[in-house]
């Protein structure tokens, strides 16, 4: 019992590790946006989408104009300005940081919301950066 527990503890610190390692690898080029493909090209229906993915998963949206949203949540602070264009969607998450007040892209939160945002519109996850 206690080897399977310590087996769970390490993947996930490997798994935290390496989002950590990416998210650190973004920065360190300057690069805080994570794009999306493969919706439709209706950008209402894909922002109705995201309106809903934001509040299913526990984000406070901040603005319609530009479209943006924010969560905290375990030492987390992530910030997102949300682009929707012909398909595409872009997360741009400047100002994120975590409680030591270091800058970090949020890939995990990212990722699980535009898993919502594809599962409502019936698309496949995909990004693309």
């Amino acid at each position: 019992m206690k080897k399977s527990i310590l087996a769970i503890l390490v993947g996930l610190s490997m798994l935290l590790g390496a989002c950590t390692s990416q998210s650190d690898k973004m920065l360190d080029a300057g690069d805080t946006v994570l794009t999306y493909t493969g919706f439709p090209q209706d950008d209402t229906l894909v922002k109705e989408a995201m309106r809903a993915s934001l509040k299913e998963r526990g984000w406070t949206i901040t603005g319609e104009t530009p479209f943006t949203a924010k969560i905290d949540n375990r030492g987390q602070h992530a910030k997102l300005s949300i682009a929707i264009s012909n398909g595409v969607v872009n997360l741009d998450t400047k100002g994120s940081t975590l409680d030591s007040g270091k800058a970090y892209v949020p890939i995990n939160y990212s990722d699980l919301l535009m898993k919502s945002a594809y599962k409502r519109l019936g698309g496949t996850f995909s990004r693309a950066k």
